[in-house]
């Protein structure tokens, strides 16, 4: 007994979602064209909602913010404090 399935052609994608694909920038919007590092940290979960909060009530990623805070810190560490 032979059995066979008709398989109908692959979808063709939305030319939207290729034009986002193609022109959308790799880095986030502000950060230079500079090798990027990643870092990852553990910290309990009423930090994590608190830091998220301070985040969207200021209109800035969490990102941003830590970049922010890391920058000052060693700044103020450079100068002796």
């Amino acid at each position: 007994m032979s059995k066979t399935i008709t398989m109908s052609t692959r979808p063709k994608a939305k030319p939207d979602a290729d034009k986002w694909v193609e022109e959308r920038s790799s880095r986030p919007h502000g950060i230079e064209n500079i090798k990027q590092k990643r870092l990852t940290l553990d910290m309990d979960a009423s930090l994590h909602t608190e830091l998220k909060l301070h985040c969207v009530r200021n209109d800035i990623q969490i990102a941003e913010f830590l970049r922010g805070l890391i920058r000052k810190e060693l700044a103020l560490a450079e100068s002796g404090r």
